[in-house]
């Protein structure tokens, strides 16, 4: 998952190959190491909404991914979008996002680099013990900060604070709904602005090794409501191992350009 100011410009491809051909050896990789190990905390991808789930004191968890996003005659790719979340706390989460490293064209232009890195924590709040209704919500906090290590053009140069709060309510024992509303203090040129961000997601579990969901999300500047960015997602994850999950997912752009589309795939894995 990538940070929130990411929202701003979203994601698209140039080499397509290149990129998504290492990817596979690593979904791959992780497969073939991963027979006997802890099953997976919640993961937080695919998707832009992050869960309540945190990794048990002690425990590892690696996510990884690839989004190739098109926006009008703008197209961009990232690979990496590494999520690497440490236990260290009953309810508590060391979380480091890895800098993504990103192709773009645009009329013929072509350029890559490497984006901002994001550290941060989650720390779940409550979970209720309930299978399904209000006595199952549960809710976290996510607070956390960007980098700035990215490359010309692709970083912001600044460090850039925020804070989310997830929430989840299981409806029954196989559809939960979840959602996040946060703040991010950007840097946009040479001013700084707070950008507010919500997402709400829908996972319906098919079985114990296959879920699908559904998601809305849009954000905007605090003081510019024309500034305004919407999209809808949906895609499943599989759990072919335990300790594995694989992802994919399509999303379209509701912000009034005729090609605003994306795709993207994944991989989780816990130790």
């Amino acid at each position: 998952m990538p940070p929130i100011a990411s929202l701003e410009a979203p994601r698209a491809p140039t080499h397509r190959l290149a990129v998504a051909l290492p990817l596979a050896a690593l979904l791959l990789a992780g497969c073939a190491a991963a027979a006997y190990h802890t099953p997976l905390t919640g993961a937080d991808r695919p998707g832009y909404t992050f869960g309540t789930a945190t990794v048990p004191a002690g425990g590892l968890q690696a996510e990884l991914g690839y989004t190739d996003t098109r926006l009008g005659s703008l197209t961009y790719q990232s690979l990496g979008e590494g999520l690497l979340r440490v236990g260290v706390g009953p309810s508590t989460e060391l979380r480091v996002f890895g800098n993504s490293y990103a192709l773009r064209s645009d009329g013929g232009l072509h350029d890559d680099g490497m984006e901002d890195a994001k550290i941060g924590i989650k720390h779940r709040l409550w979970a209720g013990r309930a299978s399904s209704g209000i006595g199952g919500a549960s809710l976290a906090l996510l607070p956390g900060i960007s980098v700035p290590i990215g490359s010309a053009g692709f970083g912001a140069k600044a460090w850039q604070p925020e804070l989310l709060v997830a929430g989840a309510l299981p409806l029954s024992p196989r559809l939960s709904l979840v959602s996040n509303v946060g703040d991010a203090y950007v840097k946009l040129g040479d001013e700084r602005a707070h950008k507010l961000l919500g997402t709400l997601a829908g996972w319906y579990t098919l079985s114990a090794k296959l879920s699908a969901f559904a998601e809305y999300g849009g954000s905007r500047l605090a003081d510019d409501a024309k500034s305004h960015m919407q999209y809808v997602d949906a895609g499943i994850a599989v759990v072919p191992l335990p300790a594995v999950q694989l992802d994919v997912r399509v999303g379209h752009g509701i912000n009034g350009v005729a090609n605003d589309n994306y795709v993207g795939l994944g991989i989780s894995r816990r130790w």
